[in-house]
């Protein structure tokens, strides 16, 4: 096997990336185990110097063995987040939405400014929070949030007090629509200059029916979260070493697309395309 030192900053750049890849994809087979024991580990205090609660984000959808192929040439440029040795976190998300799915369609017709409303419970923790993101028409998200006791099918009244400031048009309006459970790992630059989420595992539920489902146990999201789009960075330029290219389609969307089959879904199609080239499956 390699060694650490000879992915150290001083040899490894952007510039022969893809170099790393093809030898790495000589040591990981296609049920490759996530190997995270190269990464440095960092706790939750010093990941919030990179909070970026106003943001640019940009997501990645690929195939697990994929990933396990990009890790260890991301280990040298990145911390991942440790909490008492554990890297690999659970997390519930319970989504909102109107009858008539208006923030879905927000994202599916490229609205410039658009919401998702969400509870989030960080299942090994059990803290909760209530969130309301918000896409600006300038492509940063902004996203508030507020702690409470924990994630339900109603809106409490302190989540409806911090969604009316932004949108008590359609307040009342709002339903749980999906629920997404998932295990994510986090990762930070060594700069503390951008932030990375990988989600794995993913299932995507009804939260009033829990027999209307579907798992999703090979795809990966990636998320990476920067104040200002760079145009480097050694996530996106592995990913794009491996043709993997930025995807307008979220969790959410995916999600509703599959567990409302009938609803508007023909722009998120090239996604879906370029997915079934991946897992040689077909989608919706």
């Amino acid at each position: 096997m390699l060694q650490n030192n000879f992915l150290s900053k001083e040899y490894c750049s952007a510039f022969y990336i893809s170099d790393l890849l093809k030898i790495y994809r000589y040591f990981y087979k296609k049920n490759a185990v996530l190997n995270l024991s190269s990464f440095s580990g960092i706790c939750l205090e010093d990941l919030e110097r990179v909070s970026l609660q106003s943001r640019n984000d940009s997501k990645f959808l690929l195939h697990r063995r994929q990933l396990a192929e990009i890790l260890p040439v991301l280990a040298a440029h990145y911390h991942i987040l440790d909490m008492e040795g554990r890297r690999i976190f659970d997390y519930e998300s319970i989504y909102f939405d109107t009858p008539d799915m208006m923030l879905y369609l927000q994202h599916h017709n490229g609205h410039r400014q658009r919401y998702k409303v969400r509870y989030r419970r960080y299942a090994n923790s059990g803290l909760c929070f209530f969130e309301v993101k918000l896409k600006r028409s300038s492509g940063k998200m902004l996203k508030r949030r507020i702690q409470v006791a924990h994630i339900g099918t109603a809106l409490e009244e302190n989540a409806a007090a911090l969604l009316s400031e932004q949108a008590p048009d359609w307040l009342p309006r709002l339903q749980p629509m999906l629920q997404i459970d998932y295990r994510r790992l986090t990762f930070a630059d060594h700069q503390f200059t951008e932030r990375a989420t990988i989600d794995i595992d993913l299932n995507f539920r009804l939260p009033q029916n829990t027999a209307a489902a579907v798992a999703y146990p090979d795809l990966v999201i990636v998320e990476l979260k920067q104040e200002k789009q760079a145009r480097h960075s050694f996530i996106s330029q592995a990913l794009h070493d491996l043709h993997i290219t930025e995807s307008g389609l979220s969790k959410y969307c995916l999600g509703i697309c599959h567990l409302y089959p009938h609803i508007k879904q023909n722009e998120f199609k090239k996604s879906f395309r370029r997915l079934e080239q991946v897992f040689e499956t077909s989608l919706p």
